[in-house]
Order: structure tokens, then C-alpha cells, then sequence
């Protein structure tokens, strides 16, 4: 049998270091084997979300990606509003609810 799938369901612990996106992979009885993706950054985009900042605009990173891997990309960027796990659905929520002036996180 192989499985692939999240670290957790293939027995590893969600903070066993894992900041990147994972996917853990298992042929049969055989050790836990974690691929790791991370996103590269655009070339300008710390530029791009500083140029927002500076014209008085709020930034905010939405992503359906998990907490590892958008904490670690929002550090990146200096943008220190953010939530991970959020669905299209999610989105279109918090954009909605933000252009009636609430505050999201």
C-alpha cells in the first residue's frame, strides 16, 4: 500500500520542524519519507508590498496554505497581518467584510 498525504496522517507530529509545505509519502511498512515545497518569492515583490504600505493601504496575506508555510513567507515580506488555511469561499469573505471596515485579524 503507499499513502500520501498530510505529515499527521501519516503518524508525524504537525511541529516536528516542518515549515515549508509537506507532503509525507509511505510505501508499505516502510520509514515516513516528507517532501517539502516552498514557494520562491517574485523578483519586486518585497518592493511591490512596501509601495502598498507606503501609500497608506493595509496588507494582508490570505492563504489557503498551511501556518508554516504563510508565517514563514509574511516574515519574509515584513507583512505582519496574515491567516493560513483560508478557502476561496474564505477570501471573498474577508475581502467583503473588510470593505465594511472590519478587521480580519
Amino acid at each position: 500500500m503507499i499513502r500520501l498525504g498530510r505529515p499527521d496522517w501519516l503518524g508525524l507530529e504537525t511541529g516536528a520542524g516542518l515549515t515549508t509545505a509537506a507532503t509525507a509519502f509511505r510505501a508499505g511498512e516502510g520509514p515516513v519519507q516528507v517532501l517539502g515545497f516552498s514557494d520562491r518569492l517574485r523578483p519586486g515583490a518585497g518592493d511591490c508590498v512596501a509601495a502598498i504600505r507606503a501609500s497608506g493601504r493595509r496588507v494582508i496575506l490570505l492563504s489557503g496554505d498551511g501556518a508554516g508555510a504563510v508565517g514563514e513567507t509574511a516574515a519574509r515580506l515584513g507583512i505582519k497581518e496574515w491567516q493560513a488555511g483560508v478557502t476561496p469561499t474564505g477570501k471573498a469573505q474577508a475581502i467583503a467584510a473588510l470593505k465594511e471596515g472590519a478587521r480580519m485579524c
